[in-house]
């Protein structure tokens, strides 16, 4: 579905930058089109601080205009090269999702999984309302307040999720969601980042330095390896990517780190 992919790369004084520009068939230009036609929600912006953050990532699509067109994305992509999707796939997703629900295979990772939420655009619905009932009926969905706690078995953290002002926040943070539910959450952002991810259809932002001093501080075994890592982040400055709204057939991405 691609024509043409021109890439370059630019090593300014303190910066290295890629920028990427994709020429699409017609097919698929109005295919991305179509789902990336979305702008992020601007009131996400009340509960984002970048000042306690490790980064940010952010995605506005149409979810579906995605899921109507995913089954077509997945049979363009690798039934040209003799890869049709099947059952097989499917089930290697199924346990992919298993895997990151395992005790054993997630044991090790139980003080070192870092606080995340998660912010979706989501009008309250009555699928919504019986999944909630139904989680509450099986005993893995408690009520805490005006938010809800999920329980897992043989998670390693706990989840808790809410629906407010046409959002549905799930986290592993309880103070953070007791933060939102109350009304106390202390939001920071400036304009130019509001603008860029307003503007854009992927942001993705990171802080190395805060990752190489919360990695030190977990506790994971210090290698060699490790080390080079953790030096590495420290002298980075942040990183920042994103990627375009589809303009006729083109479809343009930048890297900044």
């Amino acid at each position: 579905g691609y024509e043409r992919i021109v890439a370059k790369v630019f090593t300014e004084e303190k910066q290295l930058r890629i920028t990427t520009d994709i020429e699409m068939g017609k097919e698929y230009a109005e295919l991305f089109s179509k789902i990336y036609k979305r702008k992020l929600n601007k009131n996400f912006f009340k509960y984002m601080n970048t000042d306690s953050l490790l980064g940010y990532m952010a995605w506005s699509l149409d979810t579906k205009t995605y899921l109507e067109e995913f089954p077509k994305l997945l049979e363009s992509a690798y039934g040209n090269i003799g890869l049709g999707v099947n059952a097989d796939e499917l089930s290697l997703a199924g346990e992919g999702i298993s895997l990151l629900l395992d005790e054993k295979a997630t044991s090790a990772m139980k003080e070192s999984i870092p606080d995340f939420t998660m912010m979706f655009s989501s009008e309250e619905n009555t699928l919504i309302k019986k999944l909630i009932s139904y989680g509450i009926k099986k005993e893995t969905v408690k009520m805490n307040g005006v938010f809800y706690e999920l329980s897992i078995p043989k998670s390693p953290f706990q989840l808790f999720f809410m629906q407010k002002n046409g959002i549905f926040f799930f986290t592993n943070s309880l103070p953070e969601m007791q933060k939102i539910a109350g009304n106390s959450y202390q939001a920071k952002f400036s304009k130019k980042q509001i603008k860029e991810l307003r503007t854009g259809n992927f942001t993705a932002f990171m802080h190395p330095q805060k990752i190489g001093t919360t990695l030190s501080s977990s506790g994971m075994e210090i290698t060699e390896d490790f080390t080079k890592m953790i030096n590495t982040f420290n002298k980075m400055g942040t990183v920042y990517i994103r990627t375009m709204p589809v303009k006729g057939s083109n479809l343009s991405a930048e890297m900044k780190m």
